[in-house]
């Protein structure tokens, strides 16, 4: 009998926990949905917010707001406002700063004094007109998201020299200073003068869009420093075929021999094959220094120039040259190839050994 009762009471106290834990999740849940009501109710008042801003202030249309409100989110006028009424302060015309939330909404949670006021100035500092920097910052305002000084610059500079490309018929006028003579965008600035004297309008528009968008700013914006791969180097001469020598990823090409071997008093060309990405590459140089048995018979420093991240690899083709002739010119040599940028980082260093011969082989 008392085991009974004593089992009841276990079997009270049980069903008793059971309704306690059971109380306790429900009022979590409940807690936990009233929270996501909660933020739900704060993401649309933020989004009416933003809408209501971008139609009251800058005119847009209410369906181009919704459409920008998806991308950015103001939480009230104050920073916006602080944005705006800095670049009115520096020329820019309602026409302009709508064209620059369109493209670049992200631009009006910036840091105004902090971060856009210096960078104007800077801007400014290197000779820019007011009417320049608001012509070329409307047309691209992710340059207004870089970070770096050095950055900054170049790119301005490269978007500048499309817009002058795109005003005036004479290439003569519009070659870039910070591109390389010969380089895919020095070439792209010519087929915009071309496609203009051609009058077609729907090709210049893509080759403009091409030469702007060859830098994605978003990924400058979060990985300042530029990358730059060298992907395989190609020696080139008129008595045989091309030779494609890989750059492996150790930098270590052929341990157990000569890389590769060139006839004595033969004409060759070196070709560099490379991909940049992430940022815009300054001043990339190519150093190469030989020695043989043990003493430097060749030092050659080239600049190779200022390139843009894109897609495609770029190519640089290096002045010919011949190679020495003679007994004393004939054996193995060891060299050691750099590729730095102006700021001195080392994208490639590859120590190897290479062979003069009387015969190609």
């Amino acid at each position: 009998m008392f085991s009974l009762i004593l089992h009841g009471r276990r079997s009270i106290e049980l069903q008793l926990c059971r309704n306690s834990i059971n109380l306790v999740n429900l009022l979590r849940n409940a807690s936990a949905f009233s929270s996501d009501v909660s933020s739900l109710q704060d993401g649309r008042k933020g989004k009416t917010f933003t809408v209501s801003y971008l139609v009251h202030s800058l005119g847009l249309t209410r369906k181009l707001s919704e459409t920008i409100s998806t991308k950015i989110n103001l939480e009230d006028k104050g920073n916006p406002d602080s944005v705006l009424s800095l670049l009115r302060s520096h020329g820019f015309t309602d026409s302009q700063l709508s064209s620059i939330v369109t493209n670049y909404p992200r631009l009006l949670t910036a840091d105004a004094e902090g971060s856009l006021s210096p960078k104007l100035k800077f801007l400014k500092s290197r000779g820019a007109s007011s009417s320049e920097l608001s012509e070329t910052l409307s047309k691209v305002p992710r340059i207004l998201g870089v970070k770096k000084e050095k950055s900054i610059s170049v790119y301005y500079d490269f978007v500048r020299d499309v817009i002058e490309a795109d005003k005036s018929s004479k290439y003569v006028k519009l070659r870039p200073s910070s591109l390389p003579h010969g380089s895919q965008q020095e070439n792209k600035l010519r087929n915009v003068s071309a496609l203009r004297d051609l009058g077609d309008d729907e090709s210049l528009r893509r080759w403009k869009e091409q030469l702007i968008g060859v830098v994605d700013f978003e990924d400058v914006g979060e990985t300042p420093d530029p990358v730059v791969k060298i992907l395989h180097l190609t020696v080139r001469s008129p008595d045989r075929e091309e030779m494609v020598l890989t750059i492996p990823d150790d930098g270590v090409p052929n341990p157990k021999g000569p890389w590769f071997t060139i006839k004595e008093g033969s004409k060759y060309t070196l070709v560099f094959n490379f991909r940049v990405t992430n940022n815009i590459v300054s001043g990339l140089r190519y150093n190469n220094t030989v020695w043989k048995t043990g003493v430097k018979v060749d030092s050659t420093k080239a600049m190779l120039g200022t390139f843009s991240p894109q897609a495609e690899p770029y190519q640089h083709v290096m002045p010919e040259e011949t190679t020495p002739s003679g007994i004393f010119a004939r054996g193995t040599y060891s060299a050691r190839t750099k590729f730095v940028d102006d700021d001195n980082k080392c994208y490639l260093e590859i120590n190897y050994t290479f062979d003069i011969r009387k015969n190609w082989q």
